[in-house]
């Protein structure tokens, strides 16, 4: 009774196996897994890339009327107030800091890298190997420059677009009036 099911269910794993190599929506995910690729892709943005200085900004793109203009995107999601010094008025909040933008001179064509479509450069020593946008807080009470933040990856997809996330916390200063409250609104 237990042979007939194992036989079958061996098939299954077989039929979708063979079917995984041969079907082109497959295809990407099991050539991507090959850790040649990335290896590959690191040696062409890092290595063999004598064009790149990770010092100077990514090229200027242009818009529809010709000019020249750079886009860092910003996201900053607060996800809970950590404490409130209202005489000093100081605020700590547990956050996440977003950024994204393009860097052309760090593209790829995934095709020439089994389908993958993305990498990983650890930012985190004090000369990361790509260029790195320089944020500033200008009400940052803490020691500044996200100190508070921890220091992640950044993902580079084919297209050269970048996407980096920190966790962490900011300190800021704000200005507080509570002589009415809570009837102030």
């Amino acid at each position: 009774m237990i042979k007939p099911i194992i036989i079958v269910l061996i098939g299954f794993l077989f039929r979708e196996s063979v079917q995984a190599g041969l079907d082109p929506r497959y295809r990407p995910y099991v050539q991507a897994a090959h850790p040649d690729y990335e290896q590959l892709i690191y040696e062409k943005l890092f290595t063999n890339n004598s064009d790149y200085d990770p010092r100077v900004p990514p090229h200027p793109l242009e818009d529809e009327k010709g000019n020249p203009h750079f886009d860092i995107q910003l996201q900053l999601e607060v996800q809970g107030l950590m404490s409130l010094d209202k005489d000093a008025s100081i605020a700590t909040l547990k956050c996440t800091f977003r950024q994204w933008w393009t860097d052309t001179r760090l593209a790829w064509d995934p095709k020439d890298y089994g389908g993958q479509d993305k990498v990983f450069v650890d930012v985190s020593g004090p000369d990361p190997p790509i260029w790195v946008p320089v944020t500033v807080i200008r009400e940052d009470a803490g020691s500044g420059f996200f100190s508070d933040f921890k220091e992640t990856q950044i993902r580079i997809n084919s297209d050269g677009s970048h996407y980096w996330t920190r966790p962490g916390q900011l300190t800021v200063t704000l200005s507080l009036d509570v002589q009415k409250y809570p009837y102030d609104s």
